[in-house]
């Protein structure tokens, strides 16, 4: 696992207020992981966290050195912000977080490559996987053991059953 691996986090979207907030959108939904202090990456800057304000139905970030709303109206938004992989929570011993997934490759009959993982989702409490095969084929799959019997992290892979279609 790319412990360097930049994990995109959310976006920037829109300036609020007049004193250098911004409405941010999270991918995962989780605000846990930020704090202030923290570091976020950005395409072509990182901006440093210094206050959250995490009251529905918005959810917003003072930035150090941001003092006043013009900042954000002459950006280029939305701006994708990004972590480390190595920034977010340990987790416990066989646990993983989704994007971990993404990038796997993925392994056929005599463990030859078919394809790869290229995006991974929580739907309605149900992991699903996109996956490229070699052909260029794309598909969404639900994460279920008949269709990926195992997988290694660590070592970049999962095994990969592919279905049957009936027409």
């Amino acid at each position: 696992m790319d412990q360097k691996k930049k994990i995109k986090l959310g976006s920037i979207i829109r300036p609020h207020g007049i004193k250098g907030e911004a409405e941010v959108y999270l991918y995962s939904g989780d605000k846990s992981i930020l704090k202030p202090g923290m570091t976020v990456l950005g395409i072509e800057q990182n901006f440093e966290i210094e206050k959250i304000f995490l009251k529905p139905p918005k959810f917003r970030i003072k930035f150090k050195n941001i003092d006043d709303r013009t900042y954000w109206e002459k950006a280029k938004l939305p701006i994708d912000f990004y972590f480390y992989r190595h920034d977010f929570p340990p987790l416990p011993k066989g646990e993983y977080y989704l994007f971990d997934f993404v990038g796997l490759k993925l392994l056929g009959d005599e463990k030859k490559p078919i394809g790869e993982i290229i995006n991974a989702d929580l739907i309605l409490g149900q992991t699903y996987f996109q996956l490229r095969l070699l052909n260029g084929e794309e598909m969404e799959l639900p994460f279920i053991s008949s269709f990926f019997p195992g997988f290694n992290i660590p070592e970049g892979w999962m095994n990969f059953i592919l279905p049957e279609i009936v027409e």
